[in-house]
């Protein structure tokens, strides 16, 4: 609800939001703010101006339940507008459902981040889970297998299986956070981290002076939170068209395996383009990229072969040299001969 139903200004507006809660027998929850706290959720910084245009209201029934509401304002919020949050309590029984993996782990939008990762503490994690792996002594001898039965033997085999992957991806769980592929901003830099960290502390002296519109702490707020999202926008803008450090060592040393590791590992995997030379249709596209796949291969193999035919005559050079010089040995020999 964008009104601010303190305000003198727009009698219509704010007329036709207090009816519409009136007839919906609601009440507005602003009165649950914390004590001193006014709910300014727009504010203009530069210009000082500021408003409480966001409003929670809620049932009767619902009002009593409620054990907070708040307006969450901080340093590095670059927008004008503060978020509204209400904490309510409800009583809701929830049945546990144990059969069923937390929705973060089976998410196939997640992928693990071992560039972010504590790999030391998943290699003792994953050690000790490893260890704790029971292996029947016959999987390890090459003699006694031979007198156990082969559905015994599957069994066992499938069972030790399953519990070096679930050790494995316990290990990864608790020690390699999983993330969307767009999540780590990987043009952040320190510039930005001690920006962010400057935004902070100038609000936080902006707000234990009651937020004032005017000053010294309002004006060092304004300066540093403008700084730090025009530097965040800036550095956005540069890196949009470039690769990152680890694509471009990759790339001079022809190690494409590296250059897509990491190219999925912050840009995803993405979809295939649905046009190549104008061909859009499926079939099309699949001419297309089989003939440029053809091609080349074919320009490897021409490659190569111009590389050994290279060499070859390199080789039949050399050996047209000492079959020169053989012949002008023997050729001095029979003059000597000769001679004598």
């Amino acid at each position: 609800m964008n009104i601010d139903i303190s305000s003198t200004c727009g009698n219509q507006s704010r007329s036709i939001l207090e009816n519409f809660v009136r007839d919906l027998d609601l009440t507005f929850a602003d009165d649950k703010l914390p004590i001193g706290d006014c709910g300014t959720t727009f504010r203009v910084h530069t210009s000082g101006a500021a408003s409480a245009i966001d409003h929670f209201a809620v049932s009767h029934s619902l009002y009593d339940n409620i054990k907070e509401v708040k307006v969450i304002d901080s340093g590095i919020n670059l927008s004008d507008h503060a978020p509204l949050l209400i904490d309510v309590k409800l009583p809701v029984s929830v049945k546990a459902r144990t059969d069923r993996m937390p929705k973060q782990c089976c998410s196939k939008n997640m992928s693990f981040r071992w560039d972010q990762g504590d790999v030391l503490q998943y290699y003792m994690l994953s050690h000790e889970l490893l260890n704790s792996i029971s292996i029947p002594n016959y999987l390890l001898d090459n003699t006694e297998y031979m007198n156990v039965p082969k559905s015994i033997i599957c069994r066992d085999v499938n069972m030790c299986y399953t519990n070096i992957v679930n050790a494995l991806y316990t290990a990864s769980c608790n020690c390699i956070p999983r993330k969307r592929h767009n999540f780590y901003k990987y043009w952040w830099d320190q510039e930005l981290s001690a920006l962010k960290e400057n935004a902070i502390q100038s609000f936080n002296i902006w707000s234990a002076m009651g937020k004032p519109r005017t000053g010294a702490e309002f004006d060092s707020m304004r300066f540093d939170k403008l700084r730090y999202k025009r530097t965040i926008k800036a550095k956005e803008a540069n890196v949009a068209n470039q690769f990152s450090d680890s694509l471009n060592d990759a790339l001079i040393q022809k190690n494409m395996d590296a250059f897509w590791n990491s190219w999925r590992s912050k840009f995803g995997k993405g979809q295939v383009s649905s046009a190549v030379d104008g061909c859009v249709m499926k079939k099309a596209l699949l001419t297309s990229l089989q003939q440029y796949s053809v091609l080349y291969v074919y320009l490897i193999h021409l490659k190569n072969m111009i590389s050994i035919a290279l060499t070859l005559i390199v080789g039949l050079h050399s050996i047209l040299q000492i079959e020169t010089n053989i012949i002008l040995l023997l050729s001095n020999l029979l003059r000597n001969v000769s001679d004598s």
